[in-house]
């Protein structure tokens, strides 16, 4: 009833009710002979869904410690569920730090999971924009077809400030041997170059200098567009 409560395995016309989820799993957390890390999961969530997030981050950590307790696969993927669904009651609280940190632990017992890769960057770029792109480039060697880290990489490079484009470029040059991010690295340098043209000429045809050498045929039309534009403003400077 709980889960129907909160519209878990329901269709999509369903109306969530927070508050009387919480009732009924609460009232099936104390009558539990034994604790449930599944159903103190849900009760989690709940909590969450009612803006409880001390309660809810509790439970979490409850789960937790029942689950690694276990060795089996199911209990494996308990322990994922509650520090994502930990990282995600964080970040709803404004605690970026912690909802990285809790992401963080996610991806090292599941490096394949690419919607948390994301979400794991999101909550990090506001403190560490370099640290964001290099857990998007780790997200990438293990999920390589995954568009969301391919998009959030992008999203990512456009909101760099100049003092974070030398260690990004450099980051990412790194990681063209072993990754297909020849055109992220790309966009980076001619990001970097167009913010620069008119106050530091010189650092802008660094950046510029540093795509000449990659191969064309593995840039977009519009990287190599927007580098050409690039070239001609510095040309008529």
């Amino acid at each position: 009833d709980g889960k129907r409560l909160m519209c878990i395995e329901q269709a999509p016309t369903c109306r969530s009710d927070p508050q009387a989820a919480l009732r009924l799993l609460s009232a099936a957390s104390r009558r539990s002979p034994v604790p449930d890390a599944s159903g103190l999961y849900l009760l989690a969530q709940a909590q969450s869904a009612a803006l409880q997030y001390p309660e809810a981050i509790a439970t979490l950590k409850r789960v937790i410690e029942i689950s690694s307790s276990s060795t089996t696969q199911e209990s494996r993927q308990v322990v994922i569920k509650a520090l994502n669904q930990l990282g995600a009651v964080y970040s709803r609280s404004g605690d970026n730090q912690a909802a990285a940190t809790y992401y963080a632990k996610s991806l090292e017992s599941n490096p394949v999971q690419p919607d948390i890769a994301v979400r794991d960057a999101e909550v990090l770029f506001t403190t560490d924009p370099v640290g964001a792109i290099r857990v998007l480039l780790d997200g990438l060697r293990h999920n390589p077809e995954a568009p969301s880290i391919r998009s959030a990489l992008q999203s990512d490079i456009a909101k760099l400030k100049p003092s974070d484009f030398a260690a990004a470029t450099d980051l990412l040059e790194s990681a063209i041997p072993g990754l297909p991010v020849t055109e992220d690295y790309a966009m980076a340098c001619a990001y970097a170059a167009s913010q620069l043209i008119y106050t530091n000429r010189q650092l802008a045809e660094r950046y510029l200098s540093r795509t000449t050498a990659l191969p064309q045929r593995d840039l977009s039309a519009s990287t190599r567009n927007w580098i050409a534009r690039i070239q001609a403003i510095d040309n008529l400077q």
